[in-house]
């Protein structure tokens, strides 16, 4: 007849910043009508690569500031810090050996699994080619109709994404190897005051100035910091 206990979840609370993005190409109404192609059209299509490329930039830079940091001396070897700072220098791209050691070290800091298949990475190119030398053979997938954009493949309970804009590829010994973001659930939260979208400027001078832009605005935050939400300094949350 022991009653069910009854207990409570720890409640931290944290704020995310928004910013006004965009941009916008002007044309006039005589290139309108000369245009071999229609300009709102190349216009629109361009805009829409700065946005996506403005807005994947913003995110990346928060995600880099984790205070969990890996670095691959070796294929064979990674070093571990937990206060955003490195305690030495890459010499390698990652290796299967690395990302085991990365997985099992988010494992053993209790992170929680991004989606059913596990963890996330997105990586450089640099990075990456790296790790697809070590595991070209067993990095593919029975259905690759479920993988995500740019998705190489996935190995040890983790999905691998290439991604071109942002993360280095000139880190480490010589400025030869790679970053990558390895992540879970809750890594980062997107603050939507206003979704992204393709504006046309109201026309002025008697309909011969016109033009497009994108605009939205945003902003992105970590959810979980460690060194100021550890509050018990178990390392891993509670």
């Amino acid at each position: 007849n022991t009653a069910i206990p009854e207990n409570k979840w720890k409640v931290i609370q944290g704020s995310v910043s928004v910013t006004e993005y965009g941009n916008a190409v002007p044309y006039s109404h005589k290139l309108e009508l000369l245009a071999e192609f229609d300009p709102n059209d190349i216009s629109s299509e361009t805009l829409r690569s700065d946005m996506k490329e403005v807005l994947d930039s913003a995110a990346a830079a928060v995600f880099i500031t984790s205070d969990w940091r890996a670095v691959c001396t070796s294929t064979a070897s990674t070093v571990f810090t937990t206060n955003s700072s490195v305690a030495a220098t890459a010499a390698a791209n990652m290796s299967d050996k690395n990302v085991r050691d990365i997985v099992d070290y988010m494992q053993k800091g209790w992170i929680p699994s991004y989606d059913s298949q596990g963890y996330v990475c997105v990586g450089s190119v640099n990075s990456l080619r790296g790790l697809y030398d070590y595991l070209q053979a067993i990095m593919q997938y029975a259905k690759p109709e479920f993988t995500y954009n740019f998705e190489i493949g996935s190995y040890y309970s983790c999905r691998f994404v290439r991604e071109t804009s942002y993360l280095s590829n000139a880190a480490g010994s010589g400025s030869q190897y790679g970053k990558a973001v390895f992540f879970g659930k809750d890594a980062v939260v997107e603050g939507l005051a206003e979704a992204e979208k393709l504006v046309m400027k109201v026309p002025t001078d008697y309909n011969r100035s016109k033009g497009v832009s994108w605009q939205g605005t945003t902003g992105f935050a970590k959810v979980w910091d460690q060194s100021s939400d550890d509050a018990n300094s178990t390392g891993k949350g509670i």
